[in-house]
This record gives structure tokens, C-alpha cells and sequence, in this order.
């Protein structure tokens, strides 16, 4: 992740007789490449919205119907693999208790399906063009 990259960075600094500025020029492609590819719950939320054409609005409500629900589940998968946000974290986003997040999770994860290639897919492509 992109902290854990900056944090080994700086104790490589600290630890490097010229300051870091060989550990710097090294680093710096791989840091700026980590930066790019950053997504934002707004990006999986706007990706999941246009591929299952579930207005965020409702993706982010409080209807249980299916088609809404599994748009959100989809969501909440997404966020939590390519963002790492706590379950508590996702579930104050969608104003859910952390179990009901970890149970749609679960769901996604044992279902697989095939939609989430289709938005894995949308996801790459809407990092890849995040500017640094």
C-alpha cells in the first residue's frame, strides 16, 4: 500500500549514509507508479453504478431490493480488496453495521460472479489514469 511504501521509504532514508538520495532516485518510479494507480471509493462506486446501471444514490440507500443489494455487496467488495478499508470503515461509508459488510463480502467472494471481472477490468483502467 501506498503508506507502507512511504514509511519503508523514509527508514531507508534514515538509515542510508548519503541522506537517501541513492534510495530516492531509486524509489521514486516505484512511488510515483503506486501513486497513479490509487483508486478512491468514488471511482468503485461510479464503476459499479455504470456497469450494473444502479443509479450511487440508491447503490448508497437504504433499498433492499436485489438488484440494488448485489450492486452493493459488489461495492463493498471492491472497496475492501483494492482499498483495504476496515469493516467498520465500509460500513459507516454505507451506513451498515461492519457484519452486514463482512456478510456481503463473504457472499461476493463465494458466488464469484461474473460481473466482477467485467468492473475488475473498468477499475484497472480507471487507475492507470489517476494523475500522480
Amino acid at each position: 500500500t501506498p503508506t507502507s511504501l512511504y514509511t519503508a521509504f523514509e527508514a531507508l532514508m534514515l538509515r542510508t549514509p548519503d541522506g537517501g538520495k541513492k534510495a530516492e532516485e531509486v524509489l521514486a518510479d516505484l512511488w510515483k507508479k503506486e501513486q497513479e494507480k490509487k483508486l478512491t471509493v468514488a471511482d468503485i462506486l461510479e464503476v459499479v453504478s455504470e456497469t450494473l446501471q444502479i443509479p450511487q444514490k440508491e447503490i448508497m440507500g437504504k433499498n433492499q431490493k436485489a438488484h440494488v443489494s448485489f450492486a452493493r455487496k459488489i461495492a463493498t467488495y471492491f472497496i475492501r480488496t483494492k482499498i483495504a478499508l476496515t469493516w467498520k470503515q465500509i460500513g459507516d461509508i454505507f451506513s451498515r453495521n461492519h457484519s452486514t459488510i463482512i456478510s456481503g463480502v463473504r457472499d461476493i467472494e463465494n458466488t464469484s460472479p461474473p460481473v466482477i471481472q467485467e468492473i475488475e477490468k473498468s477499475l484497472e483502467k480507471t487507475g492507470k489514469k489517476k494523475p500522480a
